[in-house]
């Protein structure tokens, strides 16, 4: 059996104890629930378990981050609503056409690296916030990690 030593409503310490054999000293604590344990609150009838604590703002931040995507030609709207691609642009990218102000990327690949990312442009249906796409955009000032968030529906009140 275990009892629990309460301090300030709060389960302080557990022991296990024979039943028939009690320490003086630990009479009057409470048996133990099979689930509780120190941090559990107890309100002289009832073990509570402690509040959740609050996830990290920054786990929260990058779950949404990994997880987020938009279909090509929300993509490709919100692109042009940035004024970063031109509307022909914009409804040229949707089509799966590599847009021509973003041709720059292309310069920092190689022949086979470029050919990939145009194939990989060319046959997506959504578009992933950490695509390297959108982080070599954030890295070379194209749009900063808030406008990205906000593209992405990842807003500070998302």
């Amino acid at each position: 059996m275990k009892l629990a030593q309460i301090e300030g409503g709060v389960v302080a310490n557990v022991i296990a104890v024979d039943p028939d054999n009690i320490p003086d000293w630990a009479r009057g604590w409470p048996m133990l629930a099979d689930d509780a344990g120190p941090g559990w609150a107890y309100d002289g009838q009832a073990f509570v378990p402690p509040a959740q604590a609050d996830p990290d703002p920054a786990d929260v931040l990058a779950a949404r981050r990994t997880s987020a995507r938009l279909w090509r030609g929300d993509f490709c709207n919100g692109l042009a609503d940035l004024a970063i691609l031109s509307d022909d642009e914009a409804i040229a990218a949707a089509r799966g056409e590599w847009p021509a102000s973003m041709e720059f990327f292309l310069g920092y690949l190689t022949a086979a690296q470029a050919r990939a990312a145009r194939i990989e442009w060319a046959s997506c249906a959504n578009v992933e916030r950490m695509h390297w796409l959108i982080l070599s955009m954030i890295s070379m000032g194209v749009v900063t990690e808030a406008q990205a968030d906000t593209l992405f529906g990842i807003g500070a009140g998302a």
